[in-house]
């Protein structure tokens, strides 16, 4: 009876998959705007020799999952959302960072605000570049023990690395759209309203902001207590993996954990790792690791082009192979770091899941809505 049991579930997770991987029109163009746009923004970063180049990188492969006509009406209100955090950060440590207490608590308002602007802007990429942009400079450059202008510098870089993703995503979006032009360009404005409807009167959006602060704090306490190596702090990346909308009724609690852990395993040891032990041995120049790199970013910008209930995993593949791959500028970092972001990637996806997933508990459902 087990053995039955057991070949029925995994006969209707292949199912899952099969429905889950099969083309659409439009799927393949999307990918190909996130490979393009994410390899550009790489051979830029390392030509250039640009610090963060990981968050550029992965910025540039979440937005340009967007419809082009959207992302070239919209892409500029992400680039100033990360000029935004930028000045944000600064004028709150210049004015807070001599206080301990007031210190401490200007990050547990970022990171309250953070996931509040998640639940009440229409525009996710503004709450995206906000988010990271504020949270890494405020829990990596900001704790660090250097004098003030290293850590101004390390900011602006930051925020340049952000914009420049962006940038290099509307720049491939736009040029998709004069390849396959039909009518008029689209115009320069959205006239989408800023904000959901409810967007301060609504308590749900509160309680979502208030556990996902408690989900941040909760990692970046354990970080500070135990001196965890991390690379930008905990609550950045629980800002990141919570991109997800945690509340969609795809999965159970449990199961969204799975496959959230899965795709990390999957993307960064199998893909990050293992391109690190299997080819770069072989690779001497940066041809073969594009091309190494452009095979990687396609497989897991294809699954992110599944619908809500494993499009998730595929962004976090990505983020889990990008980061041992291009931390810097060089395609051969410390496997320490990476696999310390992993650990901790894994210790933001675990507080995430006892504090903010609080979905419907829910059998997967049938596939309703592509999102391209």
């Amino acid at each position: 009876m087990a053995n039955i049991t057991l070949k029925a579930e995994t006969f209707g997770i292949l199912q899952i998959l099969s429905d889950e991987l099969r083309p659409y029109p439009g799927r393949t163009e999307t990918v190909v705007r996130m490979v393009v746009a994410c390899t550009v923004t790489t051979l830029i970063v390392m030509t250039f020799r640009i610090p963060y180049a990981f968050l550029g990188i992965f910025n540039a492969f979440v937005i340009s999952r967007q419809r082009p006509e959207w992302l070239v009406r919209n892409g500029f209100a992400a680039v100033a959302a990360s000029a935004a955090a930028a000045i944000y950060s600064v004028v709150g440590v210049q004015l807070f960072y001599d206080y301990a207490v007031l210190h401490f608590a200007f990050l547990v308002f970022t990171l309250y605000l953070v996931f509040y602007l998640k639940r009440s802007l229409t525009n996710d990429s503004v709450t995206f570049g906000f988010g990271v942009t504020a949270t890494v400079a405020l829990t990596l450059i900001w704790d660090l023990p250097h004098p003030a202008e290293p850590r101004l510098a390390s900011t602006l870089s930051l925020t340049f690395v952000m914009v420049l993703g962006t940038l290099v995503a509307m720049a491939v979006a736009w040029v998709a759209l004069q390849l396959g032009r039909t009518g008029d360009a689209p115009s320069a404005w959205s006239n989408a309203p800023l904000l959901v409807p409810g967007a301060f009167s609504n308590r749900d959006h509160e309680v979502f902001a208030l556990r996902g602060c408690l989900a941040g704090l909760l990692c970046y306490v354990l970080d500070s207590s135990v001196a965890w190596p991390v690379i930008m702090g905990a609550c950045a990346e629980t800002c990141i993996v919570s991109a997800r909308q945690l509340s969609t009724g795809t999965g159970t609690r449990n199961e969204r954990l799975f496959v959230s852990v899965a795709a990390l395993i999957l993307g960064g040891v199998v893909f990050g790792f293992g391109s690190h032990g299997l080819l770069l041995p072989f690779i001497d120049s940066i041809t073969g690791f594009v091309l190494q790199f452009a095979v990687i970013a396609a497989f897991a910008a294809w699954v992110a082009t599944s619908s809500p209930r494993i499009s998730y995993a595929g962004t976090l593949m990505g983020m889990g192979a990008f980061f041992p791959m291009v931390q810097a500028f060089a395609p051969n970092p410390p496997l320490a770091r990476s696999g310390a972001f992993m650990l901790d990637l894994v210790l933001a996806l675990s507080a995430l899941w006892l504090v903010l997933d609080r979905g419907s508990d829910q059998p997967l459902l049938p596939k309703t809505e592509q999102f391209v």
